[in-house]
């Protein structure tokens, strides 16, 4: 599963150091139709997805100045390196250091998208809706105007197939985040997931 979030937008006035929100994921075709909710806290350029149960309790880890993400596994004192770099290019979506940059606009993947003018809410959230076309894909991001981040991101065939939904709910700028909770434990071994794995 592959997250995309950051910040996103110039022009932007209040940027948050720091927020939570829950992800609301969905993909067509390949899960049911309810989609998976996972809780996420962003700090800086670090970023942590909390899973609440299904096939991959626990929670990661990632960071804008390492490729890989730390997968926590809950009651092991052991954690997983996970190069997700074909995981991202299955929708072409970011890589974890394109979607840390904050504003997001700054990251190269961005390069070739166009602002097309005021979206719909998003969680009663107003927003600006960008889209980027490419041979494999088109996107569409809905970016919130004020602070900055995506609250809502597809891909879709071009033409017009969705494949993935992103939707950040209860957004919330949250400055007293603290900074072990983007550390892996200390003395805990992060052997790398074997090649083959998902």
């Amino acid at each position: 599963m592959v997250l995309i979030l950051a910040g996103v937008a110039t022009g932007c006035n209040r940027l948050p150091e720091s927020y939570t929100a829950t992800v609301a994921v969905n993909t067509p075709g390949e899960s049911s139709l309810e989609p998976t909710l996972v809780r996420v806290a962003f700090k800086r350029s670090a970023m942590r997805v909390d899973f609440d149960g299904g096939p991959l309790p626990g929670y990661a880890l990632a960071w804008q100045s390492k490729p890989e993400v730390f997968v926590m596994m809950p009651g092991r004192e052991i954690a997983y390196r996970w190069n997700v770099k074909g995981v991202a290019e299955r929708y072409g979506t970011p890589q974890v250091g394109e979607m840390l940059v904050l504003p997001f606009t700054a990251s190269p993947w961005m390069i070739g998208a166009r602002k097309l003018g005021d979206g719909e809410a998003v969680d009663g959230q107003p927003t600006d809706l960008w889209a980027k076309l490419t041979d494999r894909y088109l996107y569409r991001i809905w970016v919130h105007k004020t602070w900055a981040i995506p609250v809502r991101f597809e891909t879709l065939k071009p033409e017009g197939q969705l494949l993935a939904r992103y939707e950040f709910r209860d957004v919330k700028p949250d400055p007293g985040l603290s900074d072990d909770l983007f550390n892996v434990p200390a003395g805990v071994p992060a052997p790398a997931i074997p090649p083959g794995l998902p």
